[in-house]
């Protein structure tokens, strides 16, 4: 009977549901939520150190910053709310027991759109109001986008 006992406790505990560490961020009890993750201390130093110039990374980090904010200038100028997180390229995002790890080719940052039953996107910051417009309420994802 203890043994039954030990491993209901065991199933309950660890085999239900998608298990969350410290560096995940949960989504839950909502039908649309934006997500602007960034990387952690930590995180923009192993990013500066697989740089062959110091220069490179202080261009390409410019550029992100730049692209973050005409992002963030969009979705003010559409009462659009976000949480802002720092994470570790180890980090996922859970939303309704599904994991989502952080893509490798964003480790500078981005934004991830949740929309209920649509859509659980990761999002460059070049590609808000470009590939992903907010029109009515609503996300919407333009599949056929081409660079003007």
């Amino acid at each position: 009977m203890n043994k039954f006992i030990v491993v209901f406790v065991l199933v309950f505990c660890f085999g239900c549901g998608v298990s969350k560490n410290e560096k995940d961020y949960v989504i839950s009890s909502c039908n649309q939520k934006v997500v602007y993750f960034r990387p952690s201390v930590e995180g923009i130093d192993r990013l500066r150190d697989s740089f062959s110039s110091e220069d490179d990374f202080y261009v390409v980090a410019d550029d992100n910053a730049f692209y973050f904010s005409l992002a963030h200038r969009y979705l003010t100028d559409n009462k659009i709310d976000y949480d802002i997180i720092s994470m570790d390229s180890n980090s996922y995002i859970l939303v309704e027991n599904r994991r989502f790890l952080l893509p490798k080719d964003m480790a500078f940052g981005g934004f991830f759109i949740y929309e209920k039953d649509k859509y659980n996107d990761f999002v460059s910051c070049i590609d808000i109001n470009s590939k992903w417009v907010y029109i009515n309420g609503t996300w919407n994802k333009i599949i056929n986008y081409q660079i003007p």
